[in-house]
């Protein structure tokens, strides 16, 4: 695969389930190891990865919080993250359980662990929840990584104009040189 090595899969793998847990980063990870990717077929490996990867860690997120309930809950708010998050993310399941649940996958991703702890806690149902959280992190695995994607590519494509101006005003000093030094060989004469 051209691009990206196995070993930069399985990196972006563990960042993605981590990013599920509260560890920050992962959007921006996300963008840069897609940045390097230079075909399509990569680009569908990679994203497929990073969907897999985070709808796993949004899903074991919830059910660990479900399972371990108020130990878990306690322990979560020695955090900020998840303390100044934790009310906001009760209210809006409260309201809205599916569409937060699909919102905070792709867009509002500050809120993503937390509104999965939450979910779990609170015991939303399940079948919604999974539901919601497939339907989100496909879109986010396929945004974010086409964005990276394309910031490659301009990238590349800079790079490569870069170059080429710098090969091109190298060349074109070497020739004032050249001619600068022909002509006071000339003129010494």
């Amino acid at each position: 695969m051209t691009g990206i090595s196995v070993l930069g899969l399985i990196t972006i793998f563990v960042l993605q389930v981590a990013g599920s847990f509260g560890f920050p980063g992962g959007s921006l990870t996300l963008i840069a190891f897609a940045s390097s990717i230079t075909n399509i077929t990569s680009l569908i490996i990679f994203t497929a990865v990073v969907f897999v990867a985070a709808a796993f860690g949004d899903i074991l997120a919830y059910e660990l919080a479900k399972f371990f309930s108020e130990r878990f809950r306690t322990k979560l708010r020695r955090f900020s993250f998840f303390r100044d998050n934790e009310k906001k993310a009760r209210n809006l399941l409260k309201e809205h359980e599916f569409s937060i649940v699909f919102w905070t996958r792709w867009i509002f991703f500050a809120l993503c662990a937390v509104v999965s702890y939450v979910a779990g806690f609170e015991e939303i149902n399940r079948k919604k929840f999974i539901t919601a959280v497939l339907m989100g992190e496909f879109l986010y695995a396929i945004v974010h990584s086409i964005i990276g994607y394309f910031i490659g590519e301009v990238f590349n494509s800079l790079i490569g104009t870069l170059s080429s101006l710098t090969i091109l005003v190298t060349l074109l000093a070497a020739v004032i040189y050249l001619i600068v030094y022909f002509v006071k060989k000339i003129r010494k004469r």
